[in-house]
């Protein structure tokens, strides 16, 4: 597998092992995503040392921003994710971790969004990143919910 240290470091975050024969979920995002989060936590904590050394707004400013983006790159890695249950009923889980069971009649319709789309639901939405990555079989089930071909 590819960027194996990556990937060894994305098992540690989730608890539980990638495998290499399916996809963690039936929505989930990429591998990259985790990259970028710890890329940015690292120059975050690098920009911290120097403005340790030498204060300046800008420094503290850029510190604290690498931190909070690369830890909500990292739990939107991490969490958000759609699993199907059954054939008729999904699990969607929020970049915090909340879990909230729909049903696929329950699809209303698509929102397409600049950079996303919205999965409209009669109790709820369900955002849909651009970079998501969907299952076919998740593709299917929607599509077949919506009668046409969105995914």
């Amino acid at each position: 597998m590819k960027f194996r240290p990556l990937v060894i470091l994305g098992e540690w975050i989730l608890g539980r092992e990638l495998p290499e024969d399916r996809p963690r979920a039936d929505l989930y995002l990429p591998l990259w995503m985790l990259a970028l989060g710890i890329g940015l936590n690292i120059w975050g904590i690098f920009m911290g040392v120097l403005t340790v050394q030498k204060f300046t707004p800008a420094g503290l400013l850029l510190c604290v921003a690498g931190i909070v983006i690369g830890i909500a790159a990292i739990l939107y890695w991490r969490n958000q994710t759609v699993e199907i249950l059954t054939p008729d009923t999904f699990r969607y889980t929020n970049p915090l971790g909340r879990q909230k069971i729909y049903r696929f009649a329950d699809i209303r319709g698509v929102k397409r969004n600049k950079d996303s789309m919205t999965l409209i639901l009669t109790n709820g939405k369900v955002p849909i990143e651009s970079i998501a990555i969907l299952t076919q079989n998740l593709a299917d089930s929607i599509n077949r919910q919506l009668n046409e071909t969105v995914f």
